[in-house]
C-alpha cells in the first residue's frame, strides 16, 4: 500500500480556486497543507475545515510580501500566527538563509522545500548549520513541473514510492491546467494580476481535457491513503 499527502502553494490564487479544492477534500475527509502567500478570507474556510497553514515567502526580486527576508516570513506568519510550516517560493534555498529564518523564529518547526521529482523516497531528515538543527521533509512531484515531463501520464494514477508528498497550486487545479499557455495567456491578459478574477473569466482559460484537476480526482478518490505530514518518519 502506498500513502501520500497533498500540499498546496496559493501563489495568489483567486479564492474560488481554492474553495473548489476545499469542496472535494471535504467530500473525501482528507486534511492536507496549504502554504500562504497572502492575507485572504479563505484561510477562515481553511482552518475551520482542519488543514495545516504553513508559509510561503517571496524571496524574489519585487517581492509583494516585504522588503526583507526577515520582514516577508514575520508578515506571513502575521497572517497564520499558527503556521509551523515554510515552503519558499520558487523553492529558493541556501543554509545561510535556512538558518537565519529558523533562528529568528523558532515557531517555525519544519521546512518542506526540497524537492525530489518522482523519486521513491520520502523522509524526514535533518540539516546542520552552526548552531540550528533544521527538520525537513522532501516531496516528489508537483503539477507545474510535471507540465515539461513528456513521459507523465494525466491519465494514469502512479504513485512513486511507498510514501509520496504531492505539491498542486490551485489555479492549475481550477484550470485543469496540462501545460502553462493558458495560465501564461491569462496572466498577460490580466496584467499578471490573477487574484480577484471570478469564476466566469477563468472559466474561458478552463481545460476540458484531461489535465491537472483530472489526475488531482484520480489521486483522492483512489485507493491509495492519505496521511498526515507528522505520520512520515
Amino acid at each position: 500500500m502506498s500513502f501520500y499527502h497533498l500540499t498546496f502553494d496559493i501563489d495568489w490564487a483567486p479564492d474560488c480556486c481554492v474553495e473548489y479544492i476545499l469542496n472535494k477534500l471535504k467530500k473525501q475527509k482528507i486534511k492536507s497543507t496549504f502554504f500562504i502567500t497572502h492575507e485572504t478570507d479563505i484561510i477562515d474556510e481553511i482552518r475551520k475545515d482542519g488543514h495545516s497553514l504553513g508559509i510561503h515567502p517571496n524571496f524574489l526580486k519585487d517581492s509583494t510580501q516585504g522588503n526583507s527576508e526577515l520582514e516577508i516570513v514575520g508578515n506571513l506568519l502575521n497572517i497564520v500566527p499558527e503556521a509551523k510550516l515554510i515552503r519558499t517560493h520558487s523553492l529558493y534555498s541556501y543554509s545561510s538563509l535556512i538558518h537565519k529564518i529558523f533562528s529568528k523564529f523558532p515557531e517555525l518547526k519544519l521546512d518542506l522545500t526540497p524537492f525530489t521529482y518522482k523519486f521513491p523516497y520520502v523522509k524526514k531528515f535533518y540539516h546542520y548549520f552552526e548552531d540550528v538543527t533544521v527538520e525537513k521533509i522532501n516531496f516528489n512531484w508537483e503539477d507545474d513541473v510535471a507540465f515539461y515531463d513528456k513521459e507523465f501520464e494525466w491519465k494514469e494514477l502512479k504513485l512513486f514510492g511507498d510514501i509520496n508528498v504531492f505539491n498542486f497550486h490551485p489555479i492549475h487545479v481550477y484550470l485543469n491546467s496540462i501545460n502553462k499557455n493558458k495560465y501564461n495567456e491569462l496572466k498577460n491578459e490580466n496584467n499578471k494580476k490573477i487574484y480577484f478574477l471570478t469564476r466566469d473569466k477563468l472559466n474561458h482559460y478552463k481545460n476540458n481535457g484531461t489535465g491537472t484537476d483530472t489526475y488531482f480526482d484520480k489521486l483522492i478518490n483512489s485507493e491509495f491513503k492519505s496521511i498526515k505530514l507528522n505520520e512520515i518518519k
